[in-house]
């Protein structure tokens, strides 16, 4: 579901998205908190107004324990996603990257191959 392809010209295709959320939503972060890998992607971690420890585990599970992901719509483009053990987030993706949203709080992602 999440495991997105990515070929040539990832890295522009990324920021552009990246770009994209940023000035489509105030609340996509700047401040990066870590990185951590996958089987196939690194995937790094930024947060506002919401701790780096908090931001790190809620992106981790998004990415790691499917079994707890629900999905609320029916494909990926129009749907949010929540989280069994975090009451409230929302999780939303697009090619690249994706946010977790709950009030002024904010976990973010960007994704490369590794």
């Amino acid at each position: 579901m999440r495991r997105i392809a990515f070929g040539a010209g990832t890295s522009i295709a990324v920021l552009l998205l990246v770009v994209g959320l940023a000035s489509a939503s105030s609340s996509f972060p700047t401040a990066k908190c870590g990185t951590f890998k996958t089987h196939s992607y690194k995937i790094t971690v930024l947060h506002k107004n919401v701790a780096c420890k908090t931001a790190t585990a809620i992106i981790k599970e998004f990415w790691t324990k499917p079994r707890d992901v629900k999905q609320h719509g029916t494909s990926d483009a129009d749907s949010y996603f929540t989280l069994k053990g975090y009451a409230g987030w929302r999780l939303y993706q697009a090619a690249g990257a994706g946010e977790a949203i709950k009030g002024n709080k904010t976990a973010a992602y960007t994704v490369k191959n590794r």
